[in-house]
């Protein structure tokens, strides 16, 4: 999110596990004019909060001719093909698409890693996959807004996603994609009491991001259930190191929508 001249991470999910030079946490803040998160979300800023940013760039950066003539491509970039990218640290390259959801303020998701790959070969791999991220959070927001009563009736959209994710190994970042629409879940008149929770996660979940509202959820009456792609177990993260395992009580194939009342959705971040 913005925040002044700067990007502020909400969330980070390393896939990889390899100790790495560059570990990205929740909180960590980037500079807005340098990054391909900052551009991105100036693409589809109001004209009057843009041209403020950029009025503020222009009085503070050395070599500004040359960093607008970058802002103003990437931003053009994002408006006609819904992302952009920037390489703003050597050998990282980072990709960034908008996502501006209705009564929410602007989010923007992003990919990187380390290469020395030239950007466009990583945009070509990457970009379509983020954009298809972005689509499924959309897609989620407006089925769990349509119907504010339950969140049950995105357990479906939600499972058919990860699945789909599961296949090509992102399911950490899908999950954590999706804690701001739980976070924002409205359960309307019901009570916890009796309520059944489906609580959806893999291996990578934060450990205490599931055992604390689940302790929370069981003390209130609530009935939850861990659901996750694969049958077992699943072994949470605490800290900078692998945690507990939880036993999985319900396969996500077997999951059927109309089982549950709700839905919890553990973030996910792993960063050595």
């Amino acid at each position: 999110m913005a925040d002044r001249d700067e990007m502020v991470y909400l969330e980070s999910i390393r896939y990889g596990r390899k100790v790495s030079l560059r570990s990205v946490v929740a909180g960590q803040r980037v500079p807005m004019a340098l990054t391909s998160l900052g551009r991105a979300w100036l693409a589809v800023a109001p004209e009057v909060e843009y041209a403020a940013r950029m009025a503020d760039f222009a009085a503070r950066a050395p070599h500004w001719p040359a960093l607008r003539r970058e802002i103003e491509s990437a931003v053009a970039h994002v408006r006609r093909h819904g992302w952009c990218a920037a390489s703003w640290q050597p050998e990282v390259v980072a990709i960034s698409t908008p996502l501006a959801l209705d009564h929410y303020p602007v989010h923007v998701l992003n990919v990187s890693l380390s290469t020395r790959a030239a950007a466009g070969d990583v945009a070509r791999e990457l970009a379509p996959r983020l954009m298809r991220l972005a689509s499924d959070i959309r897609d989620a927001v407006q089925t769990a807004q349509s119907e504010p009563c339950t969140r049950a009736c995105c357990m479906k959209e939600l499972a058919a996603a990860l699945q789909a994710r599961h296949q090509v190994g992102t399911d950490d970042a899908l999950l954590a994609s999706f804690r701001t629409i739980s976070r924002t879940a409205i359960m309307g008149d019901k009570t916890l009491d009796g309520l059944n929770v489906a609580i959806l996660v893999t291996d990578g979940f934060e450990q205490s991001e599931l055992q604390e509202p689940r302790r929370a959820l069981d003390e209130a009456g609530a009935h939850t259930r861990v659901v996750a792609p694969k049958d077992g177990e699943v072994k949470g993260w605490k800290l900078k190191d692998w945690g507990d395992t939880v036993a999985v009580d319900v396969q996500l194939d077997a999951a059927r929508a109309e089982d549950f009342d709700a839905l919890l959705l553990p973030g996910g971040v792993i960063n050595p």
